[in-house]
């Protein structure tokens, strides 16, 4: 379990789950991540799709993500979170997401990230998929495929 913290908004995430919630008109989002890796992961970016995307779906240009507003570091085989907010109704992808949260619809993060020192870029792709449990709505991030953006891809 960890205790994240936004600018303006504090959260408990759960192991292996998601954390997506409206609160006052913005969206926060969080998943939480573990590094399969011997070095430090370092987020880089994200893009969102308000439906759901499936590995055969390429990914988007990885220029089209957004920058992580926050230094975010996991450790070689250590959890940790990625986190973002979307505090614009203006936004894009503002509406279709708040549908989504609301109604309780899958949509897709891809994740851009790479080692400390910038290199060996990937893409992950998470569909989130919500559980209502009690009254709670839980969400679960699936892994759905992996993109090595700076060597050759191994399938």
């Amino acid at each position: 379990m960890q205790k994240i913290r936004w600018i303006d908004h504090w959260a408990v995430l759960q192991p292996s789950q998601g954390y997506v919630e409206v609160v006052d008109g913005n969206i926060y989002l969080a998943i939480s991540v573990r590094n399969v890796g011997a070095g430090l992961a370092v987020p880089i970016g994200w893009y969102i799709f308000t439906e759901i995307q499936y590995g055969v779906n390429d990914h988007v240009d990885p220029d089209q993500f957004r920058m992580q507003q926050r230094d975010l570091f996991v450790g070689g085989g250590d959890f940790g979170f990625w986190q973002a907010a979307i505090r614009e109704a203006n936004d894009p992808y503002y509406v279709a997401l708040s549908r989504d949260v609301r109604d309780g619809e899958q949509f897709t993060i891809d994740l851009l990230y790479g080692d400390h020192e910038g290199g060996q870029r990937t893409i992950s792709r998470f569909n989130m998929v919500p559980v209502r449990v009690d009254d709670e709505m839980r969400w679960y991030p699936t892994i759905v495929r992996h993109w090595n953006l700076d060597r050759a891809d191994p399938r």
